[in-house]
C-alpha cells in the first residue's frame, strides 16, 4: 500500500513512515492507494490530477487536519471514515 500524505502534514508523515508504511510527500506525485491531504496546506489543484492505484480500485482520500496519527492508520486498515456499527 502506497500513501502519500501533504507536505505540510509533517509530523503525520514521519509517524506513518516510522510505523512502517511506504509513505510519500503529495509533491512526489506517486500513484497512491491513500492520499492523506490538509484543508490548509494542501494545493487542491493536486487531488483534481487523476491518482490511479496498481490495483486501480480507486484513491482513498483523508483530511488529515487534527487527527491522530492512529485515527488515520484506523482508517486506513479498515478503508473507512468511522465504524459502520
Amino acid at each position: 500500500m502506497i500513501i502519500s500524505v501533504d507536505d505540510s502534514l509533517v509530523e503525520l508523515y514521519e509517524g506513518l513512515k516510522d510505523s512502517g508504511y511506504e509513505v510519500y510527500k503529495l509533491s512526489d506525485n506517486k500513484d497512491s492507494d491513500v492520499v492523506i491531504y490538509s484543508s490548509y496546506g494542501t494545493d487542491h489543484a493536486l487531488l483534481n490530477i487523476p491518482l490511479f492505484t496498481e490495483y486501480e480500485g480507486g484513491v482513498f482520500l483523508i483530511n488529515g487536519d487534527g487527527r491522530a496519527q492512529s485515527e488515520i492508520e484506523g482508517m486506513i486498515r479498515q478503508r473507512t471514515y468511522s465504524p459502520l456499527f
